[in-house]
């Protein structure tokens, strides 16, 4: 799995893993047992010593953030030092929709003429424009982030 993730760490942005394989799990919760209603056995990791251990392992290493009371910020503060911008109370001051947006991202709340930039999950500036309506159908399938002289925000981009 932590290969596959590796492999795709340019879409892939979370991970959550279940350790159990209920259409094959044998336990006293498994097929014709009633796990459809909800029962459905021991799925954690740490129920096996061996995944448990590879587990603890790989998300020891520093490339993985896990849940905090402050991981919305950390993130944030990753990607405004990325983008070189302050991130303050501005953050809120403009509105982009529909998110998720399949060919068309609107913005509201910037003056006309506006220099408005979209970066990729990896930084890359993809789109520069000062038009507040921005075709985006030739993006690919991700998380984009949008930068305005408010400030920055994140869109979905969908198929």
């Amino acid at each position: 799995m932590f290969e596959y993730v590796y492999t795709n760490k340019d879409v892939i942005r979370a991970v959550d893993y279940i350790n159990v394989n209920w259409d094959e799990d044998t336990s006293k919760f498994g097929p014709g047992s009633g796990y459809a209603e909800g029962y459905w056995g021991d799925a954690r990791v740490q129920s096996n010593t061996g995944i448990s251990s590879r587990w603890n392992n790989e998300i020891g290493k520093s490339i993985w953030l896990h849940g905090s009371s402050n991981l919305n910020t950390t993130l944030l503060g990753a990607i405004s030092s990325r983008f070189n911008i302050k991130t303050d109370d501005n953050i809120s001051l403009f509105n982009i929709y529909p998110n998720p947006v399949k060919n068309t991202l609107n913005i509201n709340g910037i003056p006309k003429n506006s220099l408005i930039k979209i970066y990729d999950i990896n930084g890359r500036e993809v789109i520069k424009t000062k038009q507040q309506k921005i075709q985006i159908q030739t993006l690919q399938t991700g998380l984009y982030f949008i930068k305005t002289e408010k400030g920055i925000k994140s869109f979905i981009k969908r198929n």
